[in-house]
């Protein structure tokens, strides 16, 4: 299956690692991973019965190739591909990432910045 004409947008993935810096104090480093096609998309929801109203949560899931190394607690700074990546669309933590059959990858994710 290719879903390449599915994916409409780009992804940069940055990894948040700490390395040992003055004094041997950690310090947390961002690199950039890849960028990769991707899409924004189906979110899953839940509903709990609170009291007395009761509370619905969507989370969006993130598309993108197979390739793409994505890995659970990455950024992933979305914009559109007839775009630049100042002109982002959404900012969101990976809250799981896996390939379905090998032939893409999902990522369940939450937005961290409102666009």
């Amino acid at each position: 299956m290719n879903i390449d004409n599915f994916l409409d947008s780009f992804c940069q993935v940055q990894r948040t690692s700490s390395v040992l810096g003055d004094h041997n104090r950690p310090t947390n480093v961002k690199t950039i991973v890849g960028t990769y096609p991707c899409r924004v998309g189906k979110t899953t929801g839940t509903f709990t019965q609170g009291d007395p109203q009761g509370i619905v949560l969507t989370k969006p899931r993130l598309y993108s190739v197979a390739e793409a190394n994505i890995q659970a607690g990455d950024i992933a700074i979305v914009w559109p591909m007839d775009s630049t990546i100042e002109n982002i669309t959404g900012q969101y933590i990976i809250d799981s990432a896996y390939k379905p059959g090998g032939n893409h990858t999902e990522c369940d994710i939450h937005r961290t910045v409102e666009p």
